[in-house]
């Protein structure tokens, strides 16, 4: 074998051994996460939680709406079947009580909360809130009030 050849082929062992040991050095310094790394993950994730956190806050809120104005037109259309049996608003009422209990086509709800009252000789109101969870007893805008009459569908007090 000629020195020039043994020359060439040194030098290509010689840098196969550097690539290789390069490589392995590379390899070696990868194992975790650096500190940004982390922290950027910590930050998209609490930029995706103040996004998510209020619009899931506005479902339950819309669900509670929801339930409540359900609850007061099912009482409104229950009082209608028994005022269609002839019997007057102050008959059915006290058939039915003030919390609509009485009524046959009305199904409670344990969150739910209606009153129902006599408006004039033939009319009617009936008011419902969301009770689950707190200790109103009066229909407002903080617990999801409802009310409808006689004459009207159910509206979202204002």
């Amino acid at each position: 074998m000629s020195p020039r050849f043994m020359d060439k082929l040194w030098r290509t062992r010689r840098s196969l051994r550097i690539r290789s040991l390069r490589n392995r050095s590379r390899h070696n310094r990868e194992h975790g996460f650096t500190l940004i790394e982390l922290l950027v993950v910590v930050l998209i994730i609490g930029i995706l939680a103040a996004v998510a956190i209020p619009l899931y806050i506005g479902q339950q809120d819309g669900a509670k709406d929801s339930a409540v104005a359900a609850q007061v037109t099912q009482a409104r259309t229950a009082l209608a079947v028994e005022l269609s049996g002839g019997d007057t608003v102050a008959e059915a009422l006290a058939t039915a009580g003030a919390d609509g209990t009485g009524l046959s086509a009305y199904n409670e709800s344990a969150d739910v909360d209606i009153l129902i009252a006599a408006v004039g000789s033939d009319g009617f109101k009936i008011t419902g809130f969301w009770k689950k969870g707190t200790s109103d007893t009066v229909a407002s805008t903080t617990n999801h009030g409802y009310t409808t009459t006689d004459s009207e569908a159910a509206t979202k007090m204002e």
